[in-house]
């Protein structure tokens, strides 16, 4: 990646956008920023990727499992992370970079088109966007009973 692309890279980063929560807020080919990527030391190329599969609670204390392509092509998988949305401003940008390096552009992994993934230790692949939990939904993971106990908190405080 040159230097005008890693400079856009933080500058998106810098002015990054809002937080997504849930699965279900995602779209296919999000470009994304993980929370923790800039303290875990991330370089700066891989701190906004794209998400390309969502596994429901197959992750660390139950959960989601993220799998997300870099801007050069690979793949990488984050758990027990939430990420914030790159600001629209910087997507058509970004989209140029990606399209540039990747040597998978984004309609080449569109779910629909037979397109799965398997990610490192796990022989099963998988083809589809948003994979549902491999759970019942009365099974508690140790990240519902977290969010439980924090909607409960927040109810309180607004019925207080």
């Amino acid at each position: 990646m040159n230097k005008k692309d890693l400079e856009l890279f933080q500058k998106a980063i810098k002015d990054k956008g809002g937080i997504l929560l849930q699965a279900e807020e995602y779209k296919y080919g999000d470009l994304v920023i993980p929370f923790a990527a800039e303290i875990l030391g991330v370089p700066v190329e891989e701190q906004i990727c794209r998400v390309v599969q969502i596994r429901k609670e197959i992750g660390a204390f139950g959960s989601d499992f993220f799998l997300v392509r870099h801007a050069e092509g690979s793949l990488r998988a984050w758990e027990n992370q939430r990420f914030y949305k790159v600001k629209e401003k910087y997507v058509d940008q970004i989209e140029t970079i990606y399209n540039r390096y990747d040597a998978i552009e984004i309609d080449d992994d569109e779910p629909g088109k037979n397109v799965g993934y398997r990610y490192p230790g796990d022989d099963e692949f998988i083809k589809g966007f948003i994979i549902p939990s491999p759970y019942s939904e009365d099974h508690i993971t140790p990240m519902k009973a977290l969010h439980t106990q924090i909607k409960d908190e927040i109810q309180k405080i607004i019925n207080s």
